[in-house]
C-alpha cells in the first residue's frame, strides 16, 4: 500500500494518473478483486484500476466483485474474448484474444457491471491476435469498430 501511495505522489506531482492492472498470471496480486483491496486501501486519488476483460475471463474470475468498485477510481477498461480453448493462459493472452462478441466469455454482463459502478471512462479494445497482427490495419480496424457497434449500438 505504502509503495501504490508513493507511486500515487510521484504521478500527482507530474500532473498524472497511475492505472494498476492485475496480471492473471502475477505473483501476489493477481485478480480485480485483490486489486481493488490494493487501490481503495492506498486511498490515492491518482491511482485507480485497469479492468482488463481478459486478466478476469481466463481465471474465471466471479464478475460479482465488480459492483463493489467505485466508478470513479476505474481509470480504464480493456475489452477483448476468448475462443474456447484450454491453450495456455500466456499463449491466449499473446495471440488468441478475440474482439468482444467473437468468443465464448460473458463480456456483455462484464460491460454491464462495469458501468453500473458509474465508471464513465475510457474503453479500450485490446485484442493481441496472431491472424490481426498479420492483417492489414483497416480490416483490423474495421473489425474492432463492428464489435464495438454490436455491444454497445448508437452509445459508442
Amino acid at each position: 500500500v505504502a509503495d501504490i501511495q508513493a507511486i500515487g505522489e510521484l504521478a500527482q506531482s507530474h500532473g498524472a494518473r497511475v492505472a494498476f492492472e492485475p496480471i492473471c498470471y502475477g505473483s501476489w496480486i493477481n485478480n480485480y478483486i485483490a486489486g481493488w483491496e490494493l487501490v481503495r486501501d492506498a486511498g490515492h486519488p491518482n491511482v485507480g484500476l485497469v479492468l482488463d476483460a481478459a486478466h478476469i475471463f481466463l481465471p474465471e474470475t466471479p464478475l460479482d466483485g465488480i459492483e463493489n468498485i467505485s466508478g470513479d477510481r476505474i481509470f480504464l477498461v480493456e475489452l477483448n474474448d476468448f475462443p474456447a480453448t484450454r491453450f495456455d493462459k500466456r499463449e491466449l493472452l499473446r495471440n488468441y484474444r478475440l474482439f468482444p462478441g467473437e468468443g465464448t466469455r460473458p463480456v456483455r454482463d462484464f460491460v454491464d457491471r462495469v458501468l453500473a459502478t458509474g465508471y464513465a471512462g475510457p474503453i479500450s479494445l485490446e485484442v493481441f491476435n496472431a491472424r490481426y497482427r498479420a492483417a492489414t490495419p483497416e480490416f483490423v480496424a474495421q473489425r474492432g469498430m463492428r464489435a464495438l457497434e454490436k455491444l454497445f449500438g448508437n452509445n459508442l
